[in-house]
């Protein structure tokens, strides 16, 4: 790693470095399937971060621009980057929602 030898038995003690660095999403779908694993998640990816794109477009409420920035940020083909993307998206979305349904029903209105 680095220019360093290392062995699959060699502690992390022994190791030159004392970080790691993790696959990202180019580097994981290579190692599972080659090259058109990398042109396949280009593709997902950017068809991904044209809908996000879009959503801002027609709707830039707070939600929406959280939304495009965990997208555009945060996510990744790697199931510890979803988990990190879908939760806190999830979480959001759940407060956003609940406290807009709050507002219709105290003020009444039938539509929100």
């Amino acid at each position: 790693m680095r220019g360093y030898e290392t062995s699959p038995t060699m502690g992390r003690q022994e190791l030159a470095v004392d970080y790691s660095v993790p696959f990202s999403t180019q580097g994981c779908m290579f190692a599972n399937f080659g090259i058109l694993g990398v042109l396949a998640a280009g593709v997902l990816l950017g068809a991904v971060y044209n809908q996000a794109y879009r959503a801002l477009q027609r709707r830039a409420g707070v939600f929406t621009v959280i939304l495009y920035q965990l997208v555009i940020y945060q996510l990744e083909l790697s199931t510890l980057s979803l988990s990190q993307t879908l939760i806190p998206l999830a979480l959001t979305a759940a407060v956003w929602y609940g406290w807009t349904w709050f507002l219709c029903r105290r003020e009444k209105r039938k539509t929100c």
